[in-house]
């Protein structure tokens, strides 16, 4: 396990998504869902490693880590999910990718 992740998710789309199995990835669970992604905004950030976090990554108290806090509204703006990653320094790689369609599914 290289990374941890905590989302908290409002209803009624934490509903939406209360019966569907994560599979591929979270955006992947959020279509499923047929919850729009309007906007997602990332905080990327580090800290050190406290003992519960540490043990959850196979790494020492202490160690460096990467933070992200992420934000994800609707299509009105309307925040709907929060979550907070933790990675571990050494084993990290970001890709970050966001599409937004027209109403065919086709992007803008």
């Amino acid at each position: 396990v290289f990374a941890v992740a905590t989302n908290y998710v409002l209803d009624p789309e934490a509903s939406a998504i209360g019966t569907i199995p994560l599979g591929q990835s979270w955006y992947d669970l959020l279509d499923r869902a047929q919850l729009v992604v309007g906007e997602s905004e990332f905080v990327i950030g580090c800290m050190n490693a406290d003992e519960h976090t540490a043990s959850l990554l196979s790494a020492e108290p202490g160690s460096a880590m990467l933070t992200m806090e992420q934000v994800i509204r609707d299509d009105r703006g309307r925040l709907y999910n929060f979550a907070f990653v933790a990675s571990r320094g050494d084993r990290n790689s970001i890709v970050s990718r966001a599409r937004r369609g027209n109403e065919s599914g086709h992007p803008l």
